[in-house]
């Protein structure tokens, strides 16, 4: 799937400019760390449904019967429009428009969103490992 595909390579460039920005800052917002993290474990969660869907041919067909498409592409959607709200926010914190990056990081992380991303991030794994848990049982 093409957007398996695409949201990896989401991951890796939101992770890139996340970890870029942490690296110019003296004092980065703890929530930072967690961000990275959680941008990498989905990252992760991504490619395993990836390499599942490259051999999918060679599974069961009663085992992937339990996942509904529908419910794939559901999450992928959900986690297309996560990535997007995230890429935003990252890179308006990472556009140098002349203003130091502290004071586009006051402006921009906000802890009421960053968390509400996260925790959106976090739901998308847990669905995304749960449907493979499943087939793979």
């Amino acid at each position: 799937m093409d957007s398996v595909v695409g949201l990896i390579g989401a991951a890796g460039k939101v992770g890139s400019v996340l970890l870029a920005v942490k690296k110019s800052l003296m004092d980065a917002p703890r929530l930072m760390d967690q961000m990275l993290s959680q941008v990498k474990e989905l990252e992760i969660s991504l490619s395993a449904v990836q390499s599942f869907l490259d051999g999918a041919s060679s599974v069961p067909r009663e085992r992937i019967s339990l996942i509904r498409v529908e419910q794939l592409l559901a999450t992928l959607t959900e986690a297309v429009l996560t990535f997007s709200e995230l890429e935003t926010l990252v890179t308006s914190i990472a556009k140098d428009n002349g203003l130091p990056i502290t004071t586009r990081l006051m402006y921009v992380w906000k802890e009421d969103a960053v968390t509400s991303i996260m925790l959106r991030l976090e739901r998308h794994k847990s669905s995304l490992s749960l449907m493979l848990n499943i087939v793979q049982w």
